[in-house]
């Protein structure tokens, strides 16, 4: 899986994904870890664990890559938060919608949760989630490979579950192979459809 996405002289790899399924103790974790260790030198993993006690807070999952790939923390002053926002986005925060994705991004990465004025306001706040995520992954496959894990899928909160599943789905030509370890769940079994 993982030299499929990284493609080849033919050209660019592409999205792909693995879903390791099944109820707890056995044995999805056993799997992921040596799969892990014999990645190539060069690749890039971005690992999340998921855990019940975030599952309802929005984009709990996808906030935690944002700190991993901007090395922000949750207790930083925002304005240094959309800093290194700003240079983990590259070219991609210059654009239209620079601005607002960087300030959107900042305020996950610093756990500000923003107040929707109506559901417009929701849409227009998950359209930014969605694209810079893509384009985190994008500006971080240019040096290697990317591995996304998310361990404990069945309790990631369901904005980030969609934007996941929507991103896999699409199958950009990126370099990003992401594995999802999941229980059986029903919250889930429509997301991974078709991809177990």
């Amino acid at each position: 899986a993982y030299y499929g996405v990284v493609g080849s002289e033919k050209g660019p790899g592409q999205v792909a994904a693995r879903v390791l399924y099944g109820e707890m103790g056995i044995g999805k974790r056993a799997l992921l870890s040596p799969c892990l260790n014999e990645l190539p030198p060069d690749a890039q993993v971005l690992r999340v664990e998921c855990s019940p006690v975030l599952s309802e807070i929005p984009f709990s999952t996808v906030a935690e890559w944002v700190r991993e790939l901007t090395e922000t923390r949750v207790d930083q002053p925002m304005n240094q938060a959309r800093e290194l926002v700003a240079a983990a986005l590259g070219e991609y925060g210059t654009g239209e919608d620079g601005p607002e994705m960087i300030e959107c991004m900042a305020d996950l990465a610093t756990g500000r949760v923003r107040i929707a004025a109506d559901e417009a306001d929701v849409v227009r706040s998950r359209q930014l989630v969605a694209q810079a995520l893509t384009h985190f992954f994008a500006r971080s496959t240019v040096d290697a490979p990317l591995v996304v894990v998310i361990d404990g899928l069945q309790w990631a909160g369901r904005p980030s579950l969609d934007l996941v599943t929507e991103f896999v789905r699409r199958g950009d030509t990126l370099p990003v192979l992401v594995l999802l370890a999941t229980r059986p769940d029903d919250r889930v079994l429509s997301q991974i459809e078709g991809l177990v």
